[in-house]
């Protein structure tokens, strides 16, 4: 892919290809639970489910697996552009996102192994993967100073970290009850809050997280 093209309307491809991502999440994660091996149950299932081989019930689940494997593909795919994108054109605070869009690219691709051959591996790509959005996504909050108030950019980073918060504690205290529901709150969230930024984010008015720090002035109007 060629990125001088995108030299005039920085802004609109990293807002556009984030809409494809998250827009193909949520395609083939709906292909994947209408296929699943048995009803899934959207509060007792994690999504990880949809990628393993055999359902909790021990039926066969290779349609959904397909449908889930295709999803991270997807995302690998597009997190790896938008790093390329990033690194290429320099802009402020690229190198962070540069380094978290390649680790999310990573995180999707060892996601793809199916949950019910090894667990530890699944669990450390989708957790690179969560990760990687989660800080993207804090980025464009913090560095939009200009654009958006104290109060909104404080109340965003609550909206994001208190749901993930309370899933990781969920997780690992292994709440089994509530760790499925909190863990849709959490994906809710998350989705929601990286696609109201990327849409609101313009590149020309980032500002440096560290005050040191300077990129090159992308523009973003076509």
């Amino acid at each position: 892919m060629k990125f001088d093209q995108y030299r005039q309307s920085g802004s609109q491809f990293v807002s556009h290809t984030t809409n494809l991502m998250i827009g193909g999440i949520l395609a083939f994660w709906f292909l994947a639970i209408i296929n699943y091996g048995e009803p899934f149950r959207f509060f007792s299932h994690a999504f990880s489910s949809l990628g393993s081989l055999e359902t909790p019930g021990g039926f066969p689940n290779h349609r959904s697996v397909i449908y889930f494997v295709i999803s991270m593909i997807l995302v690998s795919n597009l997190m790896w552009s938008l790093a390329r994108f990033y690194r290429q054109n320099k802009p402020v605070n690229g190198n962070y996102y540069a380094f978290l869009y390649y680790l999310g690219a990573v995180g999707a691709t060892i996601t793809c192994m199916p949950v019910s051959i090894s667990k530890p591996i699944h669990s450390v790509g989708s957790g690179l993967l969560v990760f990687s959005h989660v800080f993207i996504t804090l980025i464009r909050i913090l560095s939009q100073k200009g654009r958006a108030s104290t109060f909104r950019r404080i109340l965003r980073i609550f909206l994001l970290f208190i749901p993930i918060l309370a899933y990781a504690y969920t997780w690992a205290a292994w709440k089994e009850d509530v760790v499925q529901f909190y863990q849709k709150i959490a994906f809710t969230f998350l989705f929601m809050l990286e696609q109201k930024c990327s849409q609101e984010h313009l590149i020309s008015f980032e500002q440096p997280l560290f005050p040191s720090e300077e990129g090159q002035k992308v523009s973003d109007t076509g």
